[in-house]
């Protein structure tokens, strides 16, 4: 579900919230003629386990580059991992919950530079 959203010019940020009650699931998908660049903050509750993960990534019209840059947990291991997927011309991010054995809740803040700059949104710095 998504909290809020917010898309000025180049720029857009979104809040989404879902839970965990598969192994993996996909909780976000980007359109790769959209957007280039994204970042996500990503919070992952199990119980009293508690991660924050922050991650970057880039595309070139086929492949997801991505880079978690950013990992604490509370515990002693991750409550979720991460990785990215094309499928149908759109970016896919997917979580895996590492104990299968109740619902992870996620929060993910989401911030994207928008794609293609055309000429009424761009800026000559």
């Amino acid at each position: 579900m998504i909290l809020w959203s917010d898309t000025t010019g180049l720029y857009s940020t979104t809040c989404i919230q879902t839970s965990l009650t598969a192994n993996s699931a996909v909780v976000d998908t980007l359109s790769l003629s959209s957007f280039r660049t994204v970042k996500y903050i990503i919070q992952a509750t199990q119980g009293t386990s508690f991660q924050v993960v922050e991650l970057l990534a880039i595309h070139d019209g086929a492949v997801v580059n991505a880079m978690e840059y950013g990992n604490i947990s509370t515990g002693t291991t991750r409550v979720v991992t991460t990785s990215f997927s094309v499928a149908s011309s759109s970016s896919q991010l997917t979580l895996t919950r590492l104990n299968t054995s109740s619902t992870v809740d996620i929060i993910i803040h989401r911030q994207i530079i928008r794609f293609p700059v055309t000429t009424s949104t761009s800026t000559t710095l």
